[in-house]
């Protein structure tokens, strides 16, 4: 079974046109930036969402004629949105007459013992567990989840994205999923999608994307800095904020320069090594991981290095002090846009 989704929606100074496919048994991952566009593609393929023109087709068959109720579709919607007057069971068999089939989804999300509670009396993750319930208790040919795992504090966020791994992984049909996180679209996605001002910037499996981001959202999945210029047939790369890059070769023409963050030498005077990209910047925030240190730069271009903790001791970084950035010409990797 595949969904196709193939359409436009004018709505105001906003325009989303995309052609976007799911087969069956698979997770596509709609993400981006905010107002790119993705809640309205689900909302348009659920009927919820008036198509300027195009349509979209389940196997072939366009369902866009087709009134919402009987597009066999189930929405989890950003936050669950359960009816706060309705116990747990209720809001699952909501829209639906078989109750014990709504009670045995409430089971199998591990919260049989919860269907007389309302939703107030919920913890966030045990009501998302319920929009999960409600979203696949009907035994919909396509499922669709907006941000489902958005405003969640950490340990619940790993609780319900596990859970949501193992219902998607369940599920026969296409899935699309919302998220503005690139480890939930690392984890949870077969494909993905990148969307900005209505339209797909990139597409393909995770690690066909992150080798070559096209998009400062595949480079933070690619945990990259992200560059877009113009080169000169050589070695020199005109950036888009008006400073040149030195790179070991530059393919003429607009193309990205990516540089991995472990490549971002820190220095409090200007070096004097053999770097041919250096530039002064100002430390915005200085963030710890484990043995290294994550330190983003504000400058011109800004950038994100990532260094030893020893070595962020020894510096005494903080936020607000100059330091100087080097990187290696052949450490910048250089690509067609």
């Amino acid at each position: 079974m595949t969904l196709r989704a193939a359409l436009r929606v004018e709505r105001g100074a906003f325009v989303l046109d995309v052609d976007v496919r799911c087969e069956s048994g698979r997770t596509v991952a709609i993400v981006g930036p905010n107002g790119a566009g993705k809640t309205t593609l689900l909302r348009a393929v659920a009927g919820l969402e008036a198509l300027t023109r195009g349509g979209v087709e389940l196997d072939g068959v366009a369902i866009d004629g087709v009134p919402p109720e009987r597009r066999r579709v189930g929405f989890m919607f950003q936050d669950g949105l359960l009816f706060p007057h309705l116990s747990a069971l209720d809001n699952v068999a909501f829209g639906q007459p078989n109750r014990r089939r709504a009670f045995d989804w409430l089971e199998r999300v591990g919260l049989g013992d919860k269907a007389s509670a309302r939703p107030s009396e919920l913890s966030g993750g045990e009501a998302q567990r319920v929009a999960m319930a409600r979203a696949l208790a009907p035994d919909p040919a396509i499922l669709l989840l907006d941000e489902p795992l958005a405003a969640m504090d950490a340990a619940t966020r790993n609780e319900v994205r596990r859970m949501l791994k193992t219902h998607l992984d369940g599920f026969a049909g296409p899935r699309l999923l919302v998220t503005h996180d690139p480890i939930d679209a690392a984890i949870l996605a077969d494909e993905v999608v990148v969307l900005d001002r209505g339209a797909v910037m990139q597409s393909g499996t995770p690690a066909e994307i992150t080798a070559r981001p096209r998009h400062p959202w595949v480079a933070d999945l690619a945990g990259l800095n992200l560059f877009r210029g113009d080169g000169d047939g050589g070695t020199t790369i005109r950036t888009s904020v008006g400073v040149t890059l030195h790179a070991a070769a530059a393919p003429r023409g607009a193309v990205y320069a990516a540089v991995s963050p472990r490549a971002v030498s820190l220095h409090l005077d200007r070096p004097a090594g053999s770097a041919r990209n250096v530039w002064s910047g100002t430390v915005a925030a200085v963030e710890p991981l484990g043995a290294v240190v994550r330190v983003r730069i504000d400058g011109t271009p800004s950038i994100t290095g990532e260094i030893t903790a020893a070595s962020a001791e020894e510096l005494h970084l903080e936020a607000g002090c100059a330091v100087w950035v080097a990187v290696k010409a052949t450490e910048v990797d250089v690509y067609p846009a």
